[in-house]
């Protein structure tokens, strides 16, 4: 049993290497992306797929404490990639949401990435594009059966 958890580690600490290869081939980045943090880019990802959130909510989306996201939102505020707003329903609560211009960037790294991944996808064969996925998919519902959001 103990031989299958090392295995089982050494295939993730594996998984590392070949996620950084995969995100070499689609390294292409438009110019401002390149003075963002990944966590930055992760958050205005967030943001851009839903929409509004509070600290609290992006804090745990992202796996990170408040207080390092306090830190990354004040980076992004100061950019003008991200905006503070007071709910509507709750003045004690406030949200984080993408300015326009925030939208505008992380559109344009979405529709940059989506057209890499594309073309990545096209160096597979048939077969090796459904296991791909199929193994992409097996990961996240493992992921999600022991309580990590993906």
């Amino acid at each position: 049993m103990i031989l299958l958890y090392n295995e089982a580690v050494d295939k993730i600490m594996d998984m590392n290497l070949i996620v950084a290869k995969v995100h070499r081939l689609i390294k292409e980045q438009p110019d401002d992306m390149c003075s963002l943090s990944p966590m930055q880019m992760l958050a205005m990802t967030a943001l851009y797929k839903h929409k509004s959130l509070n600290m609290t909510q992006l804090a745990d989306l992202l796996g990170i404490p408040r207080q390092q996201l306090t830190k990354i939102i004040d980076a992004l505020v100061a950019r003008e990639f991200v905006e503070r707003k007071v709910a509507a329903n709750n003045r004690k609560l406030v949200l984080v949401q993408l300015s326009q211009k925030g939208e505008d960037f992380t559109y344009s790294v979405y529709c940059s990435r989506h057209r890499q991944m594309l073309d990545f996808m096209e160096m597979l064969s048939d077969e090796q594009r459904i296991t791909f996925l199929e193994a992409f998919e097996q990961i996240k519902s493992i992921l999600f059966d022991i309580g990590l959001k993906v």
